[in-house]
């Protein structure tokens, strides 16, 4: 007899929580329909969490050793303002050396498409004059050692020298030649066009090393206060490594954490809200559904939705991720949900 008071028991608390699944939904006490459906007529009870209206994690867009730590927890700041650096020494190296480099492509770049200067045009001039005077000289040098050797009074080594001198001073005064010529017919397009290629890879190098450096600096997205703070100078931080994290602690909303699908249907953007936090007894906000997500997540077996509650008032007690109970109305025209018995 005890065996089977026992097994009553148990198969009438599986029974009552079977009906009481946290779906958040009031069921009335109308019974169940010829069909099997249950009416739910009452509101969405739901649990959530305080968050900021605004908040974000930085991370290090780049990896790096901790020179700077520029704020501290709890600390306020404004939008814009320097929050962290990293060591940045040796790119600042590497962007000097970018700008050096750039400043020699753009001078090259100026001498080949600039105006061509009458100095430069009478120098290349003298030096054509002086070579076609040294051919000049090494020419009759070399008459004067033909007729030499034809005496038999010059050895052939000796006019071999002679003959190679002139042959060395015609190429000089060829070469004096073509310089002044390409001088006064300007660059060709293509020397143009690798002197530009050369500026505009010298310029892009310059900017990569400017985004490398500014990324080396952490700065406030927004206003707010810093919530959490994990940086030590001296030590290394990886990229992408949350280390900063910023909130607008203004401002709180409401975001549910357990609204399920057969909740969520019940629940309608504008929605009046009664709220209560288990961290502040005796604390009870109206407010209102400001949002409801369209995307639902799996949770421990159930497909959850979230909603964002905006209370009508702030409370200065209130902190990050405290926990709250949030009772949602009806919809106003007072529709009942039919949900299928399984």
């Amino acid at each position: 007899m005890q065996k089977l008071l026992v097994s009553v028991v148990t198969l009438g608390l599986l029974a009552a929580g079977a009906c009481s699944r946290g779906d958040g939904i009031g069921v009335g006490d109308g019974g169940g329909t010829p069909d099997g459906a249950i009416r739910a007529t009452e509101g969405v009870v739901a649990e959530g969490i305080v968050v900021p209206i605004r908040y974000t994690a930085l991370a290090a867009t780049a990896g790096g050793i901790v020179r700077e730590v520029l704020v501290e927890e709890g600390s306020e700041v404004k939008e814009g303002q320097p929050l962290m650096r990293l060591d940045a020494r040796e790119l600042m190296a590497r962007l000097a050396n970018a700008k050096a480099e750039l400043a020699r492509a753009n001078a090259a770049l100026r001498q080949l498409t600039g105006p061509i200067r009458a100095e430069e045009l009478a120098i290349k001039e003298a030096s054509v004059n002086q070579a076609r005077i040294d051919e000049q000289r090494t020419s009759d040098e070399l008459k004067r050692a033909d007729a030499l050797k034809a005496r038999g009074a010059l050895a052939e080594s000796e006019i071999e020298k002679v003959r190679g001198a002139h042959a060395r001073s015609v190429a000089t005064r060829e070469l004096a030649e073509a310089d002044f010529r390409l001088l006064r017919a300007g660059p060709r397009n293509e020397q143009v066009a690798g002197a530009e290629a050369g500026v505009m890879s010298a310029r892009a190098l310059v900017q990569q090393m400017d985004v490398a450096i500014a990324n080396t600096e952490l700065k406030a997205p927004f206003a707010g206060v810093i919530a959490y703070l994990e940086l030590r100078v001296g030590e290394f931080v990886a990229p992408g490594t949350p280390l900063i994290r910023i909130a607008d602690t203004s401002h709180w909303v409401i975001k549910t954490e357990d609204l399920t699908e057969l909740a969520v249907v019940r629940v309608e953007k504008g929605a009046p809200v009664k709220l209560t936090f288990d961290a502040v007894p005796g604390l009870a906000l109206d407010g209102t559904v400001s949002h409801v997500r369209a995307f639902g997540e799996l949770k421990k077996g159930d497909m959850t939705y979230t909603a964002v509650i905006e209370p009508a008032e702030q409370d200065k007690r209130l902190r990050w991720n405290m926990t709250a109970s949030v009772q949602i109305a009806p919809p106003p025209d007072g529709g009942t949900l039919e949900i299928k018995q399984r």
